[in-house]
């Protein structure tokens, strides 16, 4: 800690310039690093664990330093706090510093494209540039190395082009379109056997708070759908061989769009996030569908798992963990005289690898073929929008995007059907904490 005083010195004053507060902000930077460094299973991870706390510190420091008249006819979402101006120039200046980095015509597009709103054929036509998938050699700089090793350009004679899939807005409009029709079916098989099996799940010892009709259904589709996605995902992994390794040391495929993601359809999806004692674990998804329900965002990774496992497991709340009082606050778990619990589906290991796969099974069965038809067509359509040189990673690449998509249409249909209904703001239906 002590070789590192200078720098977190150094990061106070360029914040705050003033010596007296920056000496404040350092003693208290290095106070909570110390109170909380017994938490860092990692002493490699210490300096990110430590700039992570001053960042914290910091933004506590202003809100302390400052204080904020409230107007209670207020009624928006939002509330500027103290620090919020200082970090706003902050950015800015960042922004001004990076593009004054670029050189003279991409900066010129950059200003154009997202200041001055010009399309992309407008911007090519004043600065004499291709917008087609070939671009000719004498535009790119530097960065084409890199691209070129990282195999995301490939050479065609004197010409470049993309050795990736993008996926286009068009493309993904007929996937849509054809995907529903072969997902309608199987959302109502699904419907009709869970509402069979739903008596026998409900006799499975298990965990969920304001349990209801509805709220079970969800508990059980989203398990049904979810499931069925990993089995999928595990037979294209033995078709294919697993996934190909990157340069950057992970495995995956490298893939883009030409839009927004506006139709994407999960605000993120968490599968096992063990706590640190592993003793249980979260699995979180997100559909957008449930945004004013269920919209976990882990922030703090690592806190926030601890903190909900630690509920899962009825714990007593660890105060030094911040995220606690933050996931209490958001509705995602309870305290009572001290100690947690989930407000959200919690299983044992046992019951749920054993009683509720084994009642699942047909559900899943019914969901894996409606995923792997609605793949296959996807796979078709996406060739069809695709230059033929990429022909080859179609298969797979497909296959990783659209099983998400197509069990995020099972769940919309059956939402649409009515035999799911919006759960109450309360209510987070598709996570769930599993006891080891």
């Amino acid at each position: 800690m002590e070789e590192n005083l200078k720098n977190i010195f150094a990061f106070s004053l360029i914040r705050l310039s003033d010596k007296d507060n920056a000496e404040d902000l350092t003693q208290d930077i290095v106070y909570e690093t110390l109170r909380s460094v017994h938490r860092l299973a990692d002493d490699a991870a210490f300096f990110g664990f430590m700039w992570k706390i001053a960042d914290h510190t910091y933004k506590r420091f202003m809100r302390k330093r400052e204080s904020v008249s409230f107007d209670e006819s207020f009624m928006g979402g939002y509330w500027e706090l103290p620090e919020d101006s200082l970090f706003q120039s902050e950015e800015i200046n960042t922004l001004r510093r990076e593009l004054s980095l670029l050189n003279r015509q991409y900066r010129e597009v950059a200003v154009a494209y997202y200041i001055h709103n010009r399309s992309c054929a407008e911007i090519a036509r004043t600065q004499r540039i291709s917008v087609e998938m070939g671009v000719s050699l004498p535009y790119l700089e530097e960065e084409t190395d890199i691209l070129l090793e990282y195999e995301v350009l490939q050479k065609s004679g004197e010409k470049l082009q993309t050795n990736i899939l993008i996926f286009t807005e068009k493309c993904e409009q007929v996937v849509a379109e054809t995907g529903n029709r072969i997902i309608k079916e199987a959302a109502l098989q699904l419907q009709k056997t869970l509402d069979k099996t739903l008596p026998a799940l409900k006799k499975l010892d298990f965990s969920c708070p304001n349990a209801n009709d509805n709220l079970l259904r969800w508990v059980f589709a989203n398990l049904t759908v979810f499931s069925a996605m990993k089995d999928f995902d595990a037979e294209q992994r033995e078709r294919y061989g697993g996934y190909p390794s990157l340069l950057n040391g992970s495995y995956g495929f490298v893939f883009g769009y030409d839009n927004d993601c506006h139709t994407h359809h999960f605000n993120g999806i968490y599968g096992i996030c063990e706590g640190e004692d592993k003793s249980a674990y979260i699995t979180v998804v997100n559909y957008r569908v449930l945004e004013a329900s269920q919209k976990w965002n882990p922030g703090q990774l690592d806190t926030s798992v601890n903190a909900l496992t630690d509920a899962v497991m009825e714990r007593r709340a660890d105060e030094s963990n911040e995220m606690v009082f933050q996931l209490i606050e958001d509705g995602f778990i309870r305290s009572n005289g001290g100690f947690l619990s989930a407000n959200f589906p919690v299983f044992s290991e046992h019951v749920l690898e054993n009683d509720v796969k084994a009642l699942l099974s047909p559900m899943r069965n019914i969901a894996k073929t409606a995923i792997s038809d609605f793949c296959e067509a996807a796979e078709k359509i996406v060739k069809a929008h695709t230059p033929k040189h990429l022909h080859i990673k179609c298969g797979q690449t497909s296959a990783i995007h659209y099983q998400l998509d197509a069990i995020a249409y099972l769940v919309e249909t059956m939402l649409n059907d009515g035999w799911l209904a919006l759960p109450e703001p309360e209510d987070k239906p598709c996570m769930y904490g599993v006891k080891r």
